[in-house]
């Protein structure tokens, strides 16, 4: 618990540009690594890092004046680009670009699929699938039955059927080209 409280007041203690810096670093980490992240920093800890608001809000307050045509007073200590006046209207616009999402399915830029060059472009998979097949064998004559050992069972047998109709496809597009080729030849 303790130390719990010490990372907590050591987030507390941080920078504006570590601060800054640390939510970049965050943004760029996938999810399974923001997992393994916050198991091992607690949940509390993790939340404040990433939820806790800059010390750049905490320093923008509101500015009341006595009466409405009065200028605003601001503190000399504060640095106003630092610290924008919530109440002041932006005077730049800045554009921020969205990154689109883009399927290659669905767009016309990328062509027509076509089945032989992705199976050409991507054989290295079947090589990665053929090691796995193998790790599952050998995990099922070392396994003693138990709900790990029905599960690699379940693995497998999808594994083959994804083989044998892979397989039952290959054969069926092997007819198509001969029938095409007799026909090619009978003209």
């Amino acid at each position: 618990f303790s130390v719990k409280k010490k990372k907590i007041h050591k987030m507390n203690n941080l920078t504006v540009e570590s601060e800054i810096e640390l939510k970049q670093d965050l943004k760029k980490l996938s999810l399974e690594e923001l997992r393994k992240l916050k198991e091992k920093i607690g949940n509390e800890v993790y939340q404040n890092a990433t939820t806790k608001k800059s010390k750049l809000d905490l320093h923008s307050k509101s500015v009341k004046r006595k009466n409405k045509n009065r200028p605003s007073e601001i503190s000399s200590k504060l640095n106003p680009f630092l610290n924008p006046i919530k109440n002041s209207k932006p005077k730049i616009k800045t554009i921020v670009k969205e990154t689109k999402c883009i399927d290659p399915r669905f767009d016309s830029l990328y062509g027509e699929f076509d089945k032989r060059v992705f199976e050409r472009n991507y054989k290295f998979l079947n090589d990665i699938k053929e090691k796995e097949k193998k790790k599952l064998q050998k995990k099922l004559k070392q396994k003693s039955h138990d709900e790990k050992n029905e599960q690699v069972k379940l693995l497998l047998q999808r594994i083959e059927n994804q083989d044998r109709e892979k397989q039952k496809l290959e054969a069926q597009e092997k007819l198509k080209l001969e029938q095409r080729q007799k026909k090619i030849r009978c003209y």
